[in-house]
């Protein structure tokens, strides 16, 4: 016996949109029981005065997720399996705490990890002042993103769907390459780039292609600590070489690993410290590379994010052995949320690290790909570094002149030519790690410059981001702030 069908149509969306719901809603309510009987897709179009074309979408489309099964020469009815019932999961709950007594054993990369994820880990909440690695977040252009992110579906859902391409999307390797060439006058062609997930995963494939375990390398010290950790985890074996006023100590590197098989660093602008490598320690950084037949890891992390001066050559420009594999990334000037980057390698690196990124991950969001392609082409890119360079630089002097009225001799900060973050000196003796926590609690993020070193260093600093808080937020942090500091000093 065929079943009347209780049909409410109001609501949101397409017409067939809530005649699927209303539908749907009946089967699941059981109102519309296992195995029951529909009415035919004419005989419910006109009694509810609804064309039958609809009315047949809506019975194709229940009958393809499952919620109805046809008999031919028979009817539409109600399955006796419902596909929600599938996707539930039966069983009694499993105690948070069933496992504590049973400790899991962990492979030894991922203690080392561990180790390093206790003080590095992402908050749940939003970023507080002065969080670091974030450009002015607040003023990225969402609503022109959008519109090209939904554009681009459109245009090439062939492409996205249907094609896979583990170095990238040939369109934004050939846009990058052009890029990369004029603003940072790299030596590259489109076939040297491999875009990936952000830089983290960028130094992960450098440690799996160029790395075999116990092999040397030099980090600046202090250094960039995600980085530490994911060579530390790749069985390398670390070597902290100092930084002084002109970048990496070459000397100090080869004293401390002659032999070593990479040296990662932040020669535009060292991390964190904020030192341009100078063009004599470039050279002689490269000449042991080639001397030595290692690699060069150039993170280029925040090179856009100058207020004066000439841009800095990039590493990678200087090199005319073939020894420097360059990364560099977007999310620092778009959002953190977009893990995008690029590498550029030399060419007898590229199938390697091709292949790592396949057997890593496929590739990357070729929606974002074409999207961040069509941002630059049409000059939106561009426009957003020329506002955003404006804005960090006004509020690194807000975050200065701040810091200079409210803590006179409690911390001291520098100007910088270039960067997102400044280090806030503390008075010698201090207990940098200690101050951040009370910071913490006032709801002040800052981190303690000790994080990024391996070797004490005789003065101890608070590292500050301020690119992406606007000049009133960074004012009330600076409060804060001295609401910690004037109990300590």
């Amino acid at each position: 016996m065929k079943k009347k069908i209780p049909i409410l149509l109001s609501g949101q969306g397409t017409l067939q949109d809530r005649l699927y719901h209303s539908i749907r809603s009946s089967i699941l309510q059981g109102v519309l029981k296992p195995g029951a009987q529909l009415p035919s897709s004419r005989e419910l179009s006109q009694e509810i005065s609804v064309s039958r074309n609809t009315v047949q979408a809506v019975f194709d489309q229940l009958s393809t997720e499952g919620y109805t099964t046809g008999r031919i020469g028979s009817g539409t009815y109600v399955s006796t399996t419902l596909p929600d019932n599938l996707m539930a999961i039966s069983g009694s709950k499993i105690s948070k705490n069933s496992g504590e007594s049973m400790p899991l054993p962990l492979g030894k990369r991922s203690e080392i990890l561990n180790s390093f994820w206790s003080s590095s880990q992402p908050r749940d909440s939003a970023p507080q002042p002065f969080s670091v690695g974030m450009s002015a977040v607040d003023h990225f252009p969402a609503a022109v993103w959008g519109r090209l992110l939904g554009r681009c579906w459109r245009e090439s859902q062939d492409e996205i769907v249907n094609h896979v391409w583990p170095s990238g999307h040939p369109r934004l390797r050939r846009i990058i390459a052009d890029y990369a060439r004029s603003s940072r006058g790299l030596q590259c062609t489109d076939d040297q780039i491999v875009i990936v997930n952000g830089t983290q995963q960028a130094i992960s494939l450098a440690a799996q292609v160029v790395l075999n375990d116990g092999d040397a390398i030099w980090m600046e010290d202090p250094g960039y600590d995600c980085a530490r950790a994911i060579f530390a985890a790749a069985g390398a074996q670390i070597h902290p070489v100092e930084v002084d006023t002109e970048g990496l100590t070459i000397e100090a590197g080869k004293v401390a690993s002659a032999d070593a098989r990479l040296a990662f660093v932040t020669p535009s602008r060292q991390f964190p410290l904020g030192i341009t490598m100078s063009l004599r320690r470039r050279l002689a950084l490269l000449e042991w590379a080639h001397r030595q037949q290692c690699w060069v890891f150039e993170d280029d992390y925040d090179h856009e994010f100058r207020y004066s001066g000439r841009p800095i050559q990039a590493l990678q420009g200087l090199d005319t052995h073939g020894r420097v594999i360059y990364s560099g990334t977007f999310s620092k000037m778009m959002f953190p949320g977009l893990r995008l980057g690029f590498l550029v390698l030399p060419p007898p690196l590229v199938e390697a690290f091709s292949s790592a990124k396949y057997f890593a991950d496929g590739q990357t969001s070729m929606l974002e790909q074409l999207t961040m392609a069509a941002f630059i082409e049409e000059g939106h890119y561009s426009s957003h570094v020329r506002r955003t360079r404006r804005l960090c630089a006004e509020r690194q002097s807000v975050l200065i002149r701040e810091v200079n009225r409210q803590l006179p001799g409690k911390l001291e900060v520098h100007p910088s030519e270039a960067g997102l973050h400044l280090i806030g000196w503390l008075p010698e003796g201090s207990d940098a790690a200690s101050i951040a926590e009370l910071c913490q609690q006032k709801g002040v993020d800052v981190h303690p410059l000790s994080r990024y070193t391996i070797r004490n260093r005789q003065r101890e600093g608070l590292v500050m981001g301020y690119a992406a808080y606007s000049p009133a937020r960074i004012r009330a942090g600076v409060r804060r702030l001295a609401s910690v500091l004037e109990k300590l000093f």
